[in-house]
């Protein structure tokens, strides 16, 4: 609408005035036909119009950069989710082995096969256990709401979600990722729009610096019977004004836009070294959480044959798989920091990372 009210022509202006003489007798009434045209609009309706353009762009750019934070939201919670539910069979799956350690070390106790004392720090455990099963139920639950909410719909409805994709081996330098965005983030490019329209701005202001003139083309019949016709000009003489105000105050604000746009760019690229290392340290404790999996894994097996055949107790191999299930919640979590680490860094870059290919 405003881009549609900057591109009118100004209307011209039309007066008319009658004098009807009361004495002598023998005069006619006077007649005065006045057209005027507006000269300054016209020449101020292509800066107004380039500023009008350049707005309506920013909005755009604002509305795409707002799309694209919503849908990135989206699938940040999304993304999350398969990964609380992968932690949540985990913690039940502990509680219910500290559950059960605990019942059999009761029944121990009863029977007097164990003392009393014994019992401290299998109830710690189960204790913990407990906790944190029912933080990662309230956890995904959270979660699942919170995607409902993003999406609009129903909170009762259930959404069936894809499993997420594959940590990225790679991930393209400093350099790359700040060149790319700021070139195409649609945020940045909403302010340089803004800027061209604060530019443009200043541009009508630079022209009210000169005698912009007004017509008027006319004519009269005096109460005589005598006729005119004729034109006339007037125009603000720039003697002390100069519109060197407003001037200023245009400049002042291309530079103030200017500065903005500096420290936008400077706060990209520090989020962009944040947010890479954050990635990097959670893919690097993923990958030693792992690998400390993987000789767990290899001891327990041992350790349950060796339970099996009755060369250890029980309880060790209950305590070697706890520790195991420990570690796996561990490497869910920090899987799931890589992932959401992700999305921020692509959050931060204004694209997916796979368009850097």
């Amino acid at each position: 609408a405003q881009v549609f009210a900057a591109g009118l022509l100004p209307d011209p202006s039309f007066s008319f005035s009658l004098d009807r003489p009361l004495e002598p007798q023998g005069l006619v009434t006077a007649l005065t036909a006045a057209l005027g045209l507006d000269i300054p609009a016209l020449l101020h309706r292509p800066a107004a119009v380039r500023e009008a353009r350049a707005n309506l762009d920013a909005v755009r750019y604002d509305l795409v950069w707002a799309e694209w934070l919503t849908a990135e939201q989206t699938r940040l919670v999304a993304t999350r989710i398969p990964f609380l539910e992968e932690t949540r069979e985990l913690t039940s799956e502990l509680r219910s082995l500290t559950q059960k350690e605990l019942d059999r070390r009761l029944a121990a106790v009863s029977r007097g096969d164990l003392a009393a004392a014994q019992l401290e720090a299998p109830r710690l455990s189960a204790s913990e256990a407990a906790n944190r099963d029912r933080e990662a139920e309230s956890e995904l639950e959270a979660a699942k709401l919170e995607l409902n909410r993003v999406l609009g719909i129903d909170p009762r409805e259930v959404i069936q979600l894809a499993p997420p994709e594959p940590s990225r081996s790679s991930l393209p330098t400093l350099d790359t990722m700040f060149e790319r965005a700021a070139r195409d983030r649609a945020d940045l490019a909403g302010f340089r729009a803004a800027f061209e329209a604060v530019r443009a701005g200043g541009s009508a202001a630079r022209l009210d610096r000169f005698p912009l003139p007004s017509l008027d083309f006319g004519a009269a019949r005096d109460t005589g019977g005598l006729k005119t016709a004729g034109a006339g000009i007037s125009f603000i003489l720039p003697i002390w004004n100069r519109n060197r105000g407003e001037v200023a105050v245009t400049d002042a604000t291309v530079a103030r836009a200017r500065a903005d746009y500096a420290a936008r760019l400077d706060a990209i690229r520090a989020d962009l070294a944040a947010a890479q290392s954050a990635l990097t340290v959670a893919a690097r404790q993923h990958l030693a959480v792992s690998e400390e999996l993987r000789e767990l894994e290899g001891r327990l097996a041992a350790n349950e044959l060796s339970a099996e055949r009755g060369d250890t107790s029980f309880s060790a191999a209950a305590e070697m798989r706890a520790l195991v299930l420990d570690r796996r919640i561990t490497q869910v979590s920090l899987a799931r920091d890589v992932a959401e680490l992700e999305i921020g860094l692509e959050i931060v870059c204004g694209q997916r990372l796979g368009e850097f290919q």
